[in-house]
């Protein structure tokens, strides 16, 4: 849809690439303790204090993968010419595009 040059495909991908790596480990901490949570809420008696801190932890992952999905937006917009620009912000938020369909950029 953005019919991005080769150079940009490869940026792009390499961009996508680097964010999927850096982001890792948030990711598989995050999935780590909402399985856990899940698990302590179906004890008898679930330690409230384990549960918030899992909450909060959770909390602060989320934040900082907002963060470092942020600055990788802004890496992708200095690949993009002005109309690709307005096609991919036109799109961003609606389920579409960005990380989020599966068709090609």
């Amino acid at each position: 849809m953005l019919d991005l040059s080769d150079d940009q495909q490869a940026k792009m991908k390499d961009l996508r690439l680097a964010h999927m790596k850096d982001t890792k480990s948030l990711r598989d901490e995050a999935e780590e303790l909402r399985l856990k949570q899940r698990n302590l809420m179906t004890d008898e008696n679930p330690d409230k204090k384990v549960l918030i801190a899992n909450v909060k932890r959770l909390a602060d992952i989320q934040n900082a993968l907002a963060k470092k999905r942020f600055e990788h937006q802004m890496e992708v917009r200095e690949i993009l010419d002005e109309d690709q620009l307005v096609i991919f912000m036109s799109r961003a938020g609606k389920g579409k595009g960005f990380h989020r369909g599966h068709g090609r950029w």
